[in-house]
């Protein structure tokens, strides 16, 4: 359907105002699979806006079996939609309704993708074969291989070609805005124009504005997000959506000059880890600082299916000890860490087995992987995992891997009901910006609450589509809260001094990383905080050379109001006596090694929520929402749900 389309005039600008009934912004799997879910209900009035077609999160990761998690549909596993919602609400500060929602729907959905082409893996009669992941007891892991996320992006995409759904490329979030009952009621956008030669304004109205823009990548510097993901939390925030769990993160360890998890095989094949000086020089084996030689090998094995920093897994031999080692290197002494794939750990020509554990030597010699040194044992275990490398200009026979703890995932993000709309009426959270998961998520979850996200929106969508239609935004009312995003951007642009944008953002990124990520001191958190709200505070001090860094500025301002409102959190759990847990460790000085670290237990019964305003954030706490009994008596439910579509 064609797209209905005028101009207004704003602040001596002309600007496009395109109308829709549904305006969803973003294009990876869940956006796509909204796109496509809306229109199977009968909703034609869509446009889907993305930064572009091929950037994000889903177009851009993998792993060595990238997982989706659902019920288990295979073998003789006896399994339940209320076993599987039991297990994301046990990760803790999780809300049981969601999670039976996302069980509810793990099949429907996984069956979905798997007639739309997604090649999950499946055995000669039909069964589509599971695995144990992280934090699963069922294995109801399934996969299309290391691509998953990207395969299904493929197949969605197929279908919202098919239907024609109006796409827009080049688009960058701004602002939401908001009728006068307080109801999302539209996007007002940077785009890039045709040419790509330059940037205009673009208003996009509507009725239901779904955001589907992933984690706020932006707001650290070591992240194995890929670069194009570029987010739009903080847009949601400002508008007044409520932030949930901000504080969850997952971090690991993953290479940085092509950002990659190196986990599974990467890890078990037992490579070098080496530190060096800035410049290359000064190389040393810096784990033998902490383990004796066994220890060393176990743990580093281990990190291949442990692979995120976990703050349950220290204590004698943890595996995350490797990662504490490796911030020791990195942040505190300013050192670089690198996997070297070409010579085995400790000196050794050959592989010492009676070095290794049980374990470790029955996994490589069942896998064929005891070959001389680690790079030979890669392949054998996973020779697709040299070959990425190599496709990225990395070849592990002739050079280390740079390696750094990076930020991989957002448990957090905003807060939603049981139909992913958030605290803002109108505007619904699908995909990862939604924060639906706690502090621990079993491993491909992820995946699936997407899917399940958009099903649930668009169902909510559609029902809704039946009722009279609210007011439209007058031009005064537009023009009240667009004029001072067109004269911010005007601000900028006047400033004087030299373009300063990139620097600034990178050192709040580096701060981050560095006191905010996987490592957390209160007193350096709080610091950050406040040079974030100076900056928003005052605009003029972020200097932009031409309108063609506009969008850049525009991202930098939603880093910042991230970095307010993600640190508060963070700094507020802390006050409440939030110890150590999930993927992050609380402390002002690292434990010695081997000490057992404590963990937050008191506060897995309850949800923080985080509200934005006028520069500043506020915390509140609530218990969770229990796991509910759901309804079971089929002619209740029957009445129940012609009731709620208006058939009865």
């Amino acid at each position: 359907m064609a797209i209905k389309m005028r101009t207004i005039q704003l602040e001596n600008q002309t600007v496009p105002v395109r109308q829709a009934e549904t305006v969803i912004m973003g294009s990876g799997a869940a956006g796509l699979c909204m796109a496509k879910r809306l229109y199977d209900l009968g909703k034609r009035d869509v446009v889907l806006l993305t930064n572009g077609l091929m950037m994000g999160t889903s177009r851009n990761t993998g792993s060595d079996k990238q997982t989706y998690y659902k019920l288990n549909v295979s073998g003789g596993t006896q399994d339940s939609i209320y076993e599987v919602a039991k297990t994301l609400v046990d990760g803790g500060a999780t809300d049981g309704d969601t999670a039976l929602a996302e069980a509810a729907l793990s099949a429907r959905c996984f069956y979905h993708l798997a007639d739309l082409g997604v090649p999950f893996v499946l055995n000669e009669y039909g069964e589509f074969v599971g695995y144990k992941t992280d934090h699963d007891p069922k294995a109801r892991a399934a996969s299309a291989g290391p691509l998953t996320v990207q395969e299904m992006c493929a197949a969605l995409y197929r279908e919202v070609e098919e239907r024609n759904i109006p796409v827009v490329e080049g688009i960058t979030p701004v602002k939401i805005l908001k009728d006068r009952k307080g109801s999302a009621a539209g996007l007002f956008c940077l785009r890039e124009t045709a040419d790509r030669s330059g940037r205009e304004f673009v208003l996009f109205l509507c009725r239901n504005l779904v955001m589907a823009t992933g984690a706020p990548a932006q707001l650290y510097k070591k992240s194995v997000f890929p670069e194009s993901q570029i987010g739009a939390t903080g847009v949601c925030l400002e508008a007044g959506a409520a932030g949930k769990n901000l504080t969850e993160w997952q971090y690991g360890l993953a290479s940085t000059k092509f950002r990659w998890n190196v986990s599974g095989s990467y890890q078990q094949v037992l490579p070098r880890y080496v530190s060096s000086a800035p410049d290359g020089s000064d190389e040393r084996e810096f784990l033998s600082d902490l383990m004796d030689d066994k220890t060393l090998l176990n743990a580093v094995f281990l990190k291949g299916y442990q692979w995120p920093f976990d703050a349950a897994k220290l204590g004698a031999a943890g595996s995350s000890w490797v990662d504490i080692a490796v911030y020791t290197e990195t942040v505190l002494k300013g050192r670089r860490v690198y996997l070297d794939y070409m010579k085995n750990p400790l000196g050794m020509e050959k592989l010492d087995k009676s070095l290794l554990t049980s374990e470790c030597r029955s996994y490589l010699e069942a896998s064929d992987a005891t070959q001389d040194i680690p790079l030979e044992r890669l392949y054998a275990l996973n020779a697709d995992a040299v070959q990425l490398y190599l496709d990225h200009g990395i070849d592990l026979s002739k050079e280390y891997l740079e390696v750094d703890v990076c930020a991989q995932h957002n448990n957090g993000g905003l807060a939603g009901d049981l139909w992913w709309e958030t605290s803002v009426p109108g505007l619904f959270a699908i995909g990862e910006v939604n924060g639906s998961h706690g502090v621990r998520r079993p491993g491909g979850s992820a995946l699936n609450a997407g899917q399940v996200g958009a099903f649930r929106a668009a169902e909510q969508i559609a029902r809704r589509g039946k009722r009279k239609p609210g007011p439209d935004l007058s031009e005064q009312e537009i023009g009240e809260q667009v004029v001072p995003v067109l004269r911010l951007a005007n601000r900028w642009l006047q400033g004087e001094g030299e373009d300063n944008l990139r620097k600034t953002a990178d050192e709040i990124r580096r701060l981050n990383s560095s006191y905010a990520g996987f490592v957390r001191n209160a007193g350096e958190i709080e610091k950050i905080i406040e040079k974030a709200k100076g900056l928003l505070r005052r605009p003029e001090q972020l200097r932009i050379e031409n309108p063609s860094r506009l969008g850049e500025a525009f991202r930098t301002r939603d880093m910042l109001v991230c970095t307010v409102c993600y640190l508060t959190a963070m700094l507020d759990y802390i006050r409440a006596g939030g110890l150590s847990r999930g993927s992050y460790l609380v402390a002002e000085k690292l434990p010695d090694f081997g000490a057992e670290v404590p963990v937050d237990l008191k506060h897995l019964e309850q949800v923080q929520e985080v509200f934005y305003q006028s520069g500043d954030a506020n915390t509140i706490w609530r218990p969770v929402r229990p796991l509910p009994e759901s309804p079971q008596w089929f002619e209740q439910v029957w009445r129940d749900m012609k009731e709620r579509e208006g058939t009865l």
